[in-house]
Order: structure tokens, then sequence, then C-alpha cells
């Protein structure tokens, strides 16, 4: 948007949502799949999902949200679409409802610890490590876990959403990789 204008950012934003599903139709998997994968991608993508969550955020810029109202804004606009990527790569390996189920959860947990894990990285991180400008959330006056719960209890939110997230894969043959990786986010500095 800062260099081809907001226009030109709000159409390659729709381009890229429509490719999405563009590409999730075309996924060589079974019809009956590739159908409840579409189903999911739109909900996760669309006013029950990413889309929503953005709408809350910014109706939620200058006022006070509660704990609740901040939870179901984060577990829309950024839990949504990590949710949908893992159920979405179980649906293209056939895995069973309660699998999908285990992964979904597995990343509304993990979103949710990305997001308040960005909301103290705001706060302590600098400009170098994390890559773009901190304090952003406090000049925009956003509602962040760590205005709600502070950086102590936003630390140890992070750390009880990780080891449920790490507890829903319970039962996958292989978690290795999901587990490493839920650990890693809770722990960024970037």
């Amino acid at each position: 948007h800062k260099v081809y204008g907001e226009a030109t950012a709000i159409l390659a934003g729709d381009a890229l949502l429509t490719d999405a599903f563009s590409l999730a139709a075309q996924a060589k998997i079974p019809a009956e799949n590739a159908v409840f994968a579409l189903s999911v991608l739109s909900e996760c993508a669309g006013s029950r999902g990413m889309v929503g969550g953005q709408v809350l955020d910014m109706a939620g810029e200058g006022r006070s949200l509660s704990l609740s109202e901040l939870e179901l804004l984060q577990s829309l606009k950024t839990g949504a679409l990590i949710s949908a990527a893992a159920e979405l790569g179980c649906i293209a390996a056939g895995g069973s409802p309660e699998q999908r189920r285990a992964v979904a959860r597995y990343a509304q947990k993990l979103g949710r610890a990305f997001q308040i894990r960005d909301d103290m990285l705001d706060v302590t991180g600098t400009t170098e490590e994390f890559g773009k400008p901190v304090g952003s959330d406090r000049s925009r006056e956003k509602n962040t876990f760590v205005t709600a719960l502070g950086l102590e209890g936003s630390g140890a939110l992070v750390e009880q959403l990780t080891e449920e997230a790490v507890s829903a894969l319970n039962g996958f043959p292989q978690p290795d990789f999901l587990i490493w990786l839920a650990r890693e986010l809770a722990s960024r500095r970037k």
C-alpha cells in the first residue's frame, strides 16, 4: 500500500485470497475431501475467520476490549488461517475427523500463543530483532494481551497454550516437528 497505493493493495489481497481457493480446488485428493477442504478454507478466511477478526481488530482500536473479546478477535484474525493450514494438511493426508479436530485445536492454541508472543515482543523487543517497529500497538491504541494481562501474565498464557497445543497431538504417530514448532514459536525473538 505504501508503494503502489491502497487500491492496488486491496486488489492484491483479493487476488491472493481468490488464488488460495483456486489452488485448493486443484488438489489431487478425493472430491469429497476437496469439497470439505474448500469449506474449511472459506470459513477460516472469510467473515467467520481472518477477515472477521481483522474487522474486530480495527473496530477495537481506541477502545478497551474485554479479555473474551480479545480472545475471539485473535482466534479469528491469527488462529483461523493457521488452523486452516493445519486442517487442510490433515484433510489432504486423509486424516480422520478426530485427527482433523485435533490439528485444528493444536493450530488454534499455537496461533493464540504466537499472537500473544507477538504482543510481548512489541513491548520488549528491538526493531532489529523483531524486524518491524516496536511499540506500534500502543501508539495505535490496539488491544493486546499484554495490555490485558501484563507481560508476566502473557508469558504464562503462552506457556499454557503451548502445552495445550502439544497435548492436542497425543495419539499422532510422529508429532516431533509440530511439538518443536510450538515450543520454538513460544520462545521466539522475531
